[in-house]
């Protein structure tokens, strides 16, 4: 993929155009997720500390400086802290650890770093969340999302229209969620959306959806939902029997279920069945959004992707 800022942590900044291995990767930590932004990414370990690389001019890395970094590197300034989960926004970075906190780095211009008045910072520092314990976090271009263990859900920065509420306090009760266009699925199954829809990825007709926007049963063919996923202009849904949806540019009316393996150039003509005998098994295990295109893994370990949204 693109290296511009040394984003694949190889040690230049030469663009990819197959996979290569990170060779020696620093101390020989295992990898558990990793996250990537607009121009830097960020491995977390499974023993908690994060290794960092890529675009550095906001000081998103968290370094203590603002020069770029083209292998991966550990982030000293949290060492002493056990980081359970990261999320990358365009050009800041929201970390949380496992007793709850949540800290962040980088630019600060919309105020993503949810600290409102203050400038960009290069060192991750604590966000306030109302004093509560944060289970959950996502972030987006310019904005951020945090679940409480009191089950409320909170919102910051850019992307939000300027006079939505910054927290959310109805009955609905989130546990899973994504942040292109904010997605939480509830214990019920329903699934809820709000934000950006100029493509009619949110099946409603307003062009910004200010508020959770509960998305009709009969889009899923009454199938609860276990999983969601958002890209830059469409979201993929996930229901209980494994079968997957879309919902993306031009799908203004519906969600059909995706057939894996043979699509349509057409964005309203995917088929309604499950998988075909030629495609890979459609019972999809993990799914990785990227802006116009979705990794995806099946349980039969086949990886392959599926091309959604603008051409």
């Amino acid at each position: 993929g693109a290296n511009s800022f040394g984003q694949l942590g190889l040690g230049d900044t030469s663009d990819s155009f197959l996979p290569q291995q990170v060779i020696g990767f620093p101390d020989q930590q295992v990898i558990k997720a990793i996250s990537g932004g607009g121009g830097h990414t960020v491995a977390t370990t499974v023993s908690g500390e994060i290794y960092v690389c890529g675009q550095n001019s906001d000081g998103q890395l968290g370094l203590n400086h603002t020069c770029d970094v083209t292998h991966f590197t550990l982030c000293t300034a949290i060492v002493n802290l056990h980081v359970s989960k990261v999320a990358c926004g365009w050009n800041f970075t929201i970390i949380l650890t496992n007793n709850g906190e949540l800290l962040s780095c980088g630019s600060n211009n919309f105020s993503q770093l949810g600290r409102s008045g203050e400038g960009s910072s290069s060192v991750p520092r604590p966000v306030d969340v109302c004093k509560k314990i944060v289970v959950d976090v996502a972030a987006g271009l310019r904005h951020a999302l945090a679940i409480t263990d009191d089950r409320r859900l909170f919102q910051w920065g850019t992307g939000i229209a300027s006079h939505a509420k910054r927290f959310v306090q109805k009955n609905s009760v989130p546990v899973i969620f994504t942040a292109k266009e904010p997605s939480p699925v509830q214990d019920t199954g329903e699934l809820y959306v709000w934000g950006r829809n100029q493509h009619g990825q949110l099946l409603h007709q307003d062009l910004f959806v200010l508020q959770p926007w509960k998305v009709g049963d009969h889009f899923f063919l009454g199938e609860k939902i276990r999983a969601v996923w958002s890209g830059w202009s469409h979201l993929l849904a996930k229901t209980e029997s494994g079968k997957l949806f879309s919902g993306e540019e031009e799908l203004l009316s519906a969600w059909p279920s995706l057939e894996i393996g043979r699509g349509s150039n057409r964005r309203h003509e995917w088929a309604s069945q499950r998988g075909s005998n030629t495609g890979p098994d459609s019972l999809l295990n993990q799914l990785l959004p990227g802006g116009l295109w979705i990794g995806a893994q099946s349980s039969n370990k086949r990886r392959f992707v599926i091309f959604l949204g603008m051409e």
